[in-house]
């Protein structure tokens, strides 16, 4: 089992602690994504971000893994950041939002089955930071320096070469960096639209280790790979 137990799981058997889990995905599974957003803010701020959910769900009418693929990275990053010591609450919203600014992408343009020419590919660049825009418009969320950071910077590489910034090393948030690999590994382990194929969790694995120093940070990539091998241990 890897050393990088939270406190509060410490006091957990492994048994315990992936029973746990697993219930936490359940309730996640039982509660569709409105309703997990709707705690939120002010009662004027959960007016404005109901209606941009609204939009959100118009436009992903039909695509039922935009829900799908929410939920499980949801579970995945708030598990990895408590046994990281990360910001638990603000790695949750991090993962509910990230792709929020997908409200303004076309709908042809997220639900097309092929490749992305160069102006669809641009268009779906500007999520993120339409993304940050959304969060700008709630003070509760703005304020949230690691939220924002999951929304901007999730597609940000190690070695710069990702967007909208360039970042690159730990001038990209930990918990972005972090988050880069929930979304690649849950994005390549399940079918999606432009790939109805699901991949296999070792070839991930393997894929990951390979874009360790490049896509990811190569620190946080073993500690990612030795985590999920040790659950995928425990309920093999």
């Amino acid at each position: 089992m890897p050393q990088v137990l939270s406190p509060q799981f410490e006091c957990l058997s492994a048994i315990e602690l992936i029973k746990e889990f697993n219930e936490f995905v359940l309730s996640y599974s039982c509660t569709n994504l409105y309703s997990l957003y709707k705690p939120i803010g002010t009662p004027e701020e959960k007016d404005e971000l109901v209606r941009w959910l609204n939009a959100f769900q118009q436009r992903h009418s039909g695509i039922e893994e935009t829900y799908a693929h929410v939920k499980r990275v949801t579970v995945r990053a708030e598990m990895l950041a408590s046994l990281l010591n990360l910001n638990v609450k603000s790695v949750r919203l991090g993962a509910l939002l990230h792709d929020i600014g997908k409200v303004a992408i076309p709908k042809e343009v997220l639900t097309k089955p092929g490749k992305l020419d160069m102006n669809e590919w641009n268009l779906m660049r500007k999520h993120v930071t339409i993304g940050e825009e959304f969060l700008l418009e709630f003070p509760m969320l703005a304020t949230d320096s690691v939220l924002r950071g999951i929304v901007r910077h999730h597609h940000e590489h190690w070695d710069g070469s990702g967007y909208p910034d360039r970042l690159t090393r730990e001038a990209i948030p930990i918990e972005a960096r972090l988050f880069a690999l929930v979304d690649v590994y849950d994005a390549m382990r399940f079918p999606r639209i432009y790939r109805p194929q699901s991949i296999s969790s070792e070839t991930i694995y393997e894929y990951l280790q390979e874009e360790a120093g490049k896509h990811f940070d190569p620190e946080l990539t073993n500690q990612f790979l030795e985590i999920e091998r040790w659950v995928g241990s425990l309920v093999a």
